[in-house]
């Protein structure tokens, strides 16, 4: 809804920005947006195909492989599991679980001692940890949180989850890694944990405005002469008054405290009114 303030000489509106830049094109971002939506082109851009393709490279890049093995040789995981063969006590199983078949399946035999093929094993491992698990094990090296998107009338993100089950769900995660925090902190520490982590929340509630339409403009006039058209607001249209204050003139930065709502405007007929009624004041201070 467009919001209108008049001062004379001057004339301020607020009003929707319809083609507002993207967030996730147009901004330098800190962290890395992936989503899977049937219908909508959400985040950046990758080429996974699926969230377990992603998680499974995350790990890949980001965790020491020699800590997901240990992982997996203590048993740390559901699915999987390194076990000696009972009849060759050389050779060595990499097992899968399957929930369907509530069976173990031998996916690898190994003669090798485990410890001398630990990245190998690791790889065919990680094809069959869970979400839940691989999220367990990037968290260690990685902020990541989900991301879930409202679809009803109009679309919304955030990083908390909506109520309403029937309309909403995860479509994805916003991530940073500690290398990439260490890149903009210096270090990874508690603090710079939190500070990454917040940035990564802003960015998503950035997002979630593009998403829904709270995008923006103002334009200024001095009569009928348009001096102001500025682009690129985001937020809560009651927030966009001061919002825009430093970017007036210092003459009139007090013309946002007459800002009011108009369901339906129209910025010329508007003009040449307000115009036509200072003429008339002006003319009956003459007379």
């Amino acid at each position: 809804m467009p919001m209108v303030a008049q001062q004379t000489p001057y004339t301020l509106f607020i009003v929707d920005d319809n083609e507002p830049m993207n967030p996730r094109e147009d901004n330098d971002n800190f962290g890395k947006m992936f989503c899977w939506h049937k219908r909508y082109n959400l985040g950046d851009d990758h080429d996974y195909n699926a969230p377990d393709d992603f998680l499974i490279d995350l790990c890949d890049k980001t965790v020491p492989k020699n800590e997901i093995f240990q992982m997996i040789i203590d048993s740390k995981f559901e699915n999987i599991r390194v076990e000696p063969d009972e009849e060759n006590i050389k050779a060595y199983h990499v097992k899968s679980y399957s929930d369907y078949f509530d069976k173990w399946y031998i996916e690898e035999t190994y003669e090798t001692p485990p410890l001398d093929i630990s990245e190998e094993i690791v790889d065919i491992s990680l094809q069959f940890l869970k979400n839940s698990e691989l999220l367990r094990v990037l968290r260690n090296y990685n902020i990541i949180l989900p991301l879930y998107l409202y679809d009803h009338s109009g679309i919304s993100m955030n990083t908390a989850g909506f109520s309403c089950p029937w309309d909403s769900g995860q479509v994805g995660w916003i991530y940073v890694g500690n290398s990439m925090i260490e890149n903009e902190y210096g270090t990874v520490t508690p603090e710079t944990i939190a500070k990454a982590e917040n940035v990564l929340k802003s960015e998503v509630e950035l997002y979630d405005y593009f998403l829904s339409g709270q995008c923006y403009g103002f334009k200024l006039y001095e009569g009928d002469n348009k001096i102001i058209n500025y682009w690129g607001f985001f937020g809560s249209i009651v927030d966009m008054p001061k919002n825009i204050k430093e970017y007036l003139p210092s003459e009139c930065e007090n013309i946002i405290e007459f800002l009011q709502y108009e369901s339906d405007i129209n910025e010329d007929e508007y003009l040449e009114q307000t115009l036509n009624y200072e003429n008339e004041d002006e003319e009956d201070m003459e007379i």
